[in-house]
Parts: structure tokens; C-alpha cells; sequence
């Protein structure tokens, strides 16, 4: 079975920013594959922390036999610096597979 982690830009009044996926997907991390290190609160170090999160999860999750699916739907909502997607690393870890739409 896979980890599949969506977040939908615009569906509520606080998703509508890179940081708020960023915070969503690190808290579904976190949650589901019960890793209990703290959240990083300030959006700069979450954004630097957001790959090590990515290739933790990756690492756990592979652990468990378990890919890992990324979904981020309405990416064209976010302002002009989210839709540049430079928040996003540059390399995901193998097994991780992003959507965007």
C-alpha cells in the first residue's frame, strides 16, 4: 500500500501558499509515518528542512515496503514566487513520485 499525500491549493483560506504544502506534507510525514521531530516554525528553515524531510520519509517509508505519492493540485493558485516552484527541491529521492496539476 502506498503513502499518498495530497494537498489542494485554495481549498481552504491558509492552503494557499508554498509553505503551507510545505507544512502539510511534512505534518502528513510526520503523522503517518510516526516520526515524532518537531516541525521546523519558521517558514525559511522549513523550506531549507523540506528535502531532509522528504529523504526521511523516503527512508522510512521504504522500510515499510511503503512508495510514497505526492500530489499538488492547483499549483496555479499559488502567488507568482510559489508558482516558480523554487521551494520544491531540485532532486526528489527515488521513491517519491510527484504530481503536479
Amino acid at each position: 500500500m502506498a503513502l499518498v499525500i495530497e494537498h489542494y491549493v485554495g481549498s481552504t483560506a491558509t492552503s494557499g501558499s508554498a509553505t503551507a504544502i510545505m507544512r502539510h506534507v511534512v505534518e502528513e510525514i510526520r503523522d503517518r509515518l510516526a516520526i515524532t521531530d518537531e516541525l521546523p516554525t519558521n517558514p525559511g528553515e522549513l523550506q531549507r528542512s523540506f528535502p531532509n524531510w522528504l529523504y526521511r520519509a523516503e527512508h522510512e517509508a521504504t522500510s515499510l515496503g511503503m512508495p510514497i505519492l505526492i500530489v499538488l493540485d492547483a499549483v496555479n493558485q499559488l502567488n507568482d514566487e510559489g508558482q516558480r516552484l523554487a521551494w520544491l527541491p531540485k532532486k526528489f529521492p527515488a521513491g517519491i513520485a510527484l504530481v503536479l496539476s
